[in-house]
C-alpha cells in the first residue's frame, strides 16, 4: 500500500508525529516544512497542529505531478539542446567540407 493510499484510507486528521512517521522523517523537519508552508496544515490556537489525511494525500499527488511535469520539461529541454548541438556539428561539418 502506498503512502497516498494509506492517507486516503485514514479518517480524520493526523498528528505531526504520525505524518512524520509515515514519511520516515524527523518530527522537527516536518514542523519546519509546516511552518514554511510547504505542507498544508490546520492550526488550533498556538500549540496544536493537525493534518487532514485526505488533503495531504491530494497535496502529495500534486507534488508528484509537478515533479513529473518538471522532469518532462527538462527532458524536452535536453532533447532540444542535443538536437541544437547536432545541428551545429552538422552545419560545422558542412561548412568545413565546402572549404
Amino acid at each position: 500500500m502506498t503512502i497516498i493510499e494509506r492517507l486516503e484510507a485514514t479518517e480524520g486528521t493526523l498528528k505531526v508525529s504520525e505524518l512524520a512517521n509515515l514519511f520516515n522523517m524527523d518530527v522537527n523537519a516536518m514542523y519546519r516544512h509546516i511552518r514554511l508552508g510547504n505542507i498544508p496544515s490546520i492550526r488550533f490556537g498556538d500549540d496544536t497542529i493537525r493534518l487532514d489525511a485526505k488533503q495531504i494525500a491530494q497535496w502529495l499527488r500534486d507534488q508528484l505531478s509537478e515533479q513529473k511535469r518538471t522532469q518532462t520539461v527538462c527532458t524536452h529541454d535536453l532533447a532540444a539542446a542535443v538536437g541544437a548541438h547536432e545541428y551545429y556539428l552538422a552545419n560545422k561539418a558542412r561548412k568545413a567540407g565546402n572549404q
